[in-house]
Parts: C-alpha cells; structure tokens; sequence
C-alpha cells in the first residue's frame, strides 16, 4: 500500500494496482467495490407463487408466510411452498450482529400510555420527495407504529404536535410516556416545553445505547431490512 498526494493506492504480489481511493475531508478512504450479484431465485427453482408472495412481503419468511394462510389473514394468499434454497438478497440485507442483552422489560397495557420514537437517517440518497430522514413511533401495548417522512430533523417537533393530536383524538387516550434517544432533536427546548404543558413525561435513554429504545429501533431495522430486500431484488434505484 503506497500513500502519495493524498491518494491511497494499493498492490497485489505481482505488484499489480487493484484499487485507488483519495482521501476524504475525515481523513477516510471511501471505496466502492462490485460485488457479485447474486440472484434470489436459484437457477434450479421455478419463479412459483411461493417466491412471489415472499417478494411481495418484503422478503418475509416462508414460515410466517404459511402462518399468515392458516390463519385466513391474507385474501388470495395460498398454501407456501417452503423452498430448499435461502434468499440471497434477504440474507445480505437482514444481517445484524449478537443482540446486546437478554431480559424483559414491564410491558404498558393501555394505548399511548409508553410510546417509543426515533429518527432515522439520513440516507446517502434523498426519496423522490426529497426526504433524508424518518420519524417513527411504535405504541408500546398495542405495537401499532407511525412513520412520517422527514427533509430535515428540525421537522420532528412539528411532527411530534401533530402525532399527538391524532393519536389522542383517534383513541381517546392521552399520551403519557415519550422515550427517545438522547439526539438534539429530540431535547430541544420546544420539545421540552410542549411535554412539560402536556404533562407528558419524556424519558430518554442512556447515551449510545440504542438497544435501551429497542422497541422502535427494532421496528425501524425490520422496515429497513424489507426495503432493502425488495429494492435490491427488482435492482430499483434507492431513492425510490
């Protein structure tokens, strides 16, 4: 590996070039490497029903697939055919390291009484609607979840009013708990002074430590994960 003007150039044995990167503002080398395209449908398997509503579902596991037909919860879903081949492009997308602990937190059981929030992003590639971030909100009895797309961070606080408007007009409840990270767009002074008028206590979680709100990041990677899946199955541009 050579360094020369900011550029890093690196060699095989035969002391032949195989990549070049320049250095970046962070002092990073950003890379961009072809991978081998691997195909979700093995050449061996016909392209069936099965594998459709897989793909239909955001690459959903056939197990749950099958589990969604024996309960009659989905019109015109049939009996899934649990292939012998794994989805390449599931698996490469799904991926995620140990999980950080094991323990059960006291669940609420009445609606808006714990809900989680969380922003996401931003994403290297805007949305078609020019949106680099997303706000979600999961309900802590229920597990019902809100997102809303976001251009900038400083929209979270107009959103947080109007989702708490809705949500307590729709159920009757008034939201009681906010759990967040620690982000700056969630401790503004707005934020603080419209749960401080509300009477809404918001709690916020130990400094990187994701896993303390795993209730929506774990919602947040599983909606990720399915538009990962199907974007890299149909090779559809990311903004979409």
């Amino acid at each position: 590996m050579n360094l020369h003007d900011g550029t890093m150039e690196i060699f095989d044995r035969m002391q032949k070039k195989i990549l070049k990167a320049k250095i970046l503002e962070n002092r990073t080398f950003q890379v961009k490497l072809g991978a081998f395209d691997s195909q979700c449908l093995n050449a061996k398997t016909k392209s069936d029903e099965s594998w459709l509503w897989h793909v239909r579902y955001g690459h959903l596991n056939f197990k749950d697939l099958n589990l969604l037909h024996a309960k009659d919860m989905v019109n015109g879903l049939p009996q899934v055919r649990i292939p012998k081949f794994v989805c390449d492009h599931g698996m490469i997308s799904k991926q995620t390291s140990a999980s950080f602990s094991n323990y059960t937190l006291t669940r609420a059981n009445d609606l808006l009484h714990v809900v989680y929030s969380d922003v996401c992003g931003p994403f290297e590639v805007p949305s078609v609607g020019g949106n680099k971030f997303f706000v979600s909100s999961v309900n802590e009895s229920s597990r019902k979840m809100w997102t809303y797309l976001l251009q900038v961070k400083s929209e979270v606080f107009e959103n947080l009013k109007k989702f708490t408007a809705m949500t307590e007009k729709q159920s009757g409840k008034k939201l009681k708990i906010l759990r967040t990270d620690g982000g700056g767009e969630f401790n503004s002074r707005e934020i603080e002074a419209f749960c401080t008028d509300k009477g809404i206590l918001h709690e916020v979680t130990v400094p990187y430590t994701p896993q303390h709100n795993g209730v929506v990041e774990r919602r947040n990677r599983t909606m990720m994960n399915m538009v990962r899946s199907m974007l890299r199955g149909k090779n559809l541009p990311k903004a979409l």
